[in-house]
């Protein structure tokens, strides 16, 4: 992804850690695709510990589900080193639009179906919001695809789009900054964040309405296939012990990111139940 968005401000909070600790490291970013360009380039790369990628549901799991074109990996073609942060996917508006809820936004695009313009940073997390929307007996949304989270955050914010769809990463500074209005989010520990920062919030709705989407946007730190075992542990090893840190933890939670860190398994777990998930809302979409 582009710079600017979640996938770059993690990536760069590894580089720094990475440099710190003595090691030149420069993060690459290769946009475009919904993250195949970046994910093809990371899995050809040699297993030499010289290459790594920072990625997230749309980048693998959800290219893996719903079978994007160009994708030239599997869900065998990384590694995972460390989980970098569980997200999540919040539904917003311009703070100066007339809707006000979850419940205003549902009566207004079924009664206006024609303008149900939605702003996606990612195409495939628009397959999640089908599910979503099939389930609320939605109308199907028209999709406005943007590279990456900051220029959709841009239109958004001036009103060019009436909503969009991204990670709380995203959306939290200018929730914060009162420019746009989050109405809706897929799970209970995003809620939890949301209206920690605005406690009288009263326009974000429950979000455990279908239990079967409560799912969260993971990133993650994985390398090329075949890459040592024990480079991976010094890798997991470096980068959970800066986080431990109060400046890095300063930086991760400045981003609205109240889980991080971990083993290499939790990563893959994390990894194996999205893609069920997502395999299960690719199968419903086909049906």
């Amino acid at each position: 992804y582009p710079p600017g968005g979640a996938t770059d401000k993690l990536a760069r909070i590894v580089e720094q850690i990475f440099n710190e600790h003595g090691w030149t490291s420069i993060v690459v970013n290769k946009p475009g695709a919904d993250g195949v360009i970046g994910g093809n380039y990371a899995a050809k790369a040699k297993p030499d510990g010289k290459t790594l990628f920072v990625g997230a549901t749309g980048a693998l799991d959800a290219n893996i589900a719903f079978k994007a074109q160009g994708m030239e990996y599997t869900d065998k073609s990384f590694v995972p080193i460390v989980p970098l942060a569980n997200i999540s996917y919040v539904l917003a508006v311009p703070a100066n639009s007339p809707i006000q809820n979850y419940e205003q936004f549902k009566f207004y695009v079924r009664a206006n179906p024609d303008k149900f313009n939605l702003a996606f940073w990612n195409a495939n997390t628009a397959n999640i919001f089908y599910d979503w929307a099939k389930k609320e007996h939605l109308p199907r949304p028209n999709i406005v695809l943007y590279k990456g989270s900051g220029p959709q955050m841009i239109d958004l914010v001036g009103g060019h789009v009436p909503f969009a769809f991204d990670t709380w990463l995203a959306m939290a500074p200018q929730f914060e900054a009162d420019k746009v209005r989050v109405i809706a989010t897929l799970d209970k520990g995003g809620l939890a964040v949301i209206k920690k920062l605005k406690p009288d919030n009263p326009s974000i709705a429950i979000s455990d309405i279908h239990p079967d989407l409560n799912v969260g946007v993971w990133y993650g730190l994985w390398a090329p296939a075949g890459t040592s075992k024990a480079y991976i542990t010094e890798l997991n090893t470096i980068i959970n012990r800066a986080f431990k840190e109060p400046k890095y933890q300063e930086k991760i939670e400045m981003l609205n990111i109240k889980t991080y860190g971990g083993t290499a398994d939790s990563l893959l777990v994390l990894q194996k139940r999205n893609l069920q998930i997502l395999q299960r809302i690719a199968q419903d979409l086909n049906k």
